[in-house]
C-alpha cells in the first residue's frame, strides 16, 4: 500500500511540473499558471453568456489535490432551483471529473478530513461511489464520520439545535441553546466550533455537547472588532475581515491567536476585504484589496475593485498580487432574477503552495512563486 501511494503522488506532481511547462507562462505578480480547465461543457445556463461556466464557491481538498466548485443556480423543468457541484483532480483530465447536483441550491463545499465524502448545503456525497444522503439542515464536518447540524429553534426562533449526523445522515446526539448561536467556523484538528451569539460574543465550543472552552466580546459597534472569522494554520489563529467603512485604515483584515485572542497581525493593505479565504495548514491568507474614492458625504464613499492579495501574516510579507476576471451570473432565487457582475471566486490549498481561480467558463491553479 506504501509504495503505490507514493507511486499516485510521483505522478500528481508530475502532471503539474509538466503541465506548468507546457503551457506558456502565465505570470500575475508572483504567481504561475500551472494548470487549466475549460468549464462550458458543464454549463446548463442559457442565453448571452451561454458559453461561460459562473462559479459561485470552490475549495481545496484536505490533501490539496483535488478541487470542489460550485456552479452558478440553473432553474429545472419542476420550478426548483439547483446547483451543479464539480469534483476534480487537479492536474487531470476532464473526462475524470465527477458532477452532481445540490437541488436545495449551491454553497461552499464542506470536505471530510479523510477527503471521501463532501456535504454542501445538508447534501452529503460520497464520491467513491456517488452515493447521497440528505440531512434537514446545514451541516459541517466535525470529523470524518460526523456533521454537525443547526438550526433555530424556540420561541421565535430565539435559541439554536444542534444534531450531530453520522455520515448515513443518520440523526444521533443533539444538544440545544437557550439563546441564538450560529456556527462561523470549524476546527477539525482541534475539534473546536467558532461560534457567534449576535451582537454579543464569540465562543470556542466543542462540538459533541456545547461546552465553551473560551468567548470574547465581539467588539464594539461599528466595528465589531472583537476575534472572529475563519481557522487558520491547524487552529492557531483566527483571521477575520472588518467593514472598510468602519475600521481604522490598515486594520480591516486582522489575525489573532485562539488560545489568547492577542492581536497578531494587519493585513498589510489600507482597505483588506472580503471575500478572504485562509489555508488549513499555513500562515498564508487570500483577501481582497479595494480602494477608496470619496463621495460629498460619507455615506456615498466607494471601494473600487483592486485585486487578490496572497499574504502570509507569519512574516507579513505580500507574497502574490493579482486581478481575477470578472464574470456574470443571474440569482434566480429573486424576482426578477438579480444580476451579479464579480470577480471570480479563489481559494487557496491547504499547504498555501497553490491558488484556485474560477469564473468565466473555467478554472485556473497557480502556483505562489515565492
Amino acid at each position: 500500500m506504501a509504495t503505490t501511494l507514493k507511486r499516485g503522488r510521483h505522478r500528481f506532481l508530475g502532471a503539474i511540473v509538466l503541465l506548468a511547462t507546457a503551457l506558456r507562462p502565465a505570470v500575475a505578480g508572483s504567481l504561475v499558471r500551472v494548470w487549466e480547465l475549460d468549464l462550458s461543457r458543464w454549463n446548463k445556463i442559457h442565453g448571452g453568456n451561454a458559453e461561460r461556466y459562473p462559479v459561485v464557491a470552490l475549495s481545496f481538498s484536505p490533501d490539496g489535490k483535488r478541487i470542489a466548485l460550485t456552479g452558478t443556480e440553473t432553474r429545472k423543468p419542476d420550478g426548483k432551483i439547483a446547483s451543479i457541484i464539480l469534483v476534480l483532480r487537479v492536474g487531470g483530465p476532464a473526462d475524470d471529473v465527477k458532477s452532481f447536483e445540490a437541488v436545495q441550491g449551491g454553497d461552499l463545499v464542506d470536505w471530510s478530513p479523510s477527503g471521501n465524502a463532501i456535504v454542501v448545503n445538508g447534501l452529503l456525497i460520497h464520491l467513491a461511489n456517488g452515493a447521497t444522503c440528505t440531512m434537514p439542515d446545514t451541516a459541517k464536518f466535525i470529523s470524518d464520520d460526523q456533521l454537525l447540524a443547526e438550526k433555530r429553534s424556540g420561541p421565535s426562533y430565539s435559541s439554536s439545535l444542534f444534531t450531530i449526523y453520522d455520515i448515513s445522515c443518520h440523526a444521533g446526539k443533539a444538544w440545544e441553546t437557550a439563546a441564538r448561536w450560529d456556527i462561523v467556523n470549524v476546527s477539525i484538528k482541534r475539534h473546536l466550533l467558532l461560534m457567534n451569539r449576535p451582537f454579543e460574543e464569540n465562543l470556542l465550543v466543542n462540538p459533541d455537547d456545547g461546552r465553551i472552552a473560551r468567548k470574547w466580546s465581539m467588539g464594539n459597534w461599528p466595528v465589531w472588532d472583537g476575534p472572529s472569522g475563519e481557522f487558520s494554520d491547524n487552529g492557531v489563529p483566527l483571521c477575520n475581515a472588518l467593514p472598510v467603512d468602519d475600521a481604522p485604515k490598515g486594520q480591516t483584515l486582522r489575525c489573532w491567536k485562539t488560545d489568547t485572542g492577542e492581536l497578531i497581525a494587519n493585513a498589510p493593505a489600507e482597505y483588506a476585504t472580503t471575500p478572504f479565504v485562509t489555508s488549513r495548514s499555513s500562515t498564508r491568507v487570500v483577501f481582497s484589496e479595494v480602494g477608496l474614492v470619496k463621495g460629498l458625504v460619507s455615506d456615498w464613499d466607494s471601494h473600487p475593485y483592486k485585486g487578490a492579495v496572497v499574504w502570509d501574516y507569519a512574516t507579513g510579507e505580500k507574497l502574490a498580487f493579482w486581478r481575477p476576471e470578472t464574470q456574470t451570473w443571474h440569482e434566480l432565487g429573486l424576482q426578477p432574477p438579480k444580476k451579479i457582475v464579480e470577480p471570480s471566486k479563489f481559494a487557496i490549498s491547504p499547504d498555501g503552495q497553490f491558488i484556485a481561480e474560477g469564473g468565466n467558463g473555467k478554472l485556473t491553479v497557480y502556483r505562489v512563486q515565492h
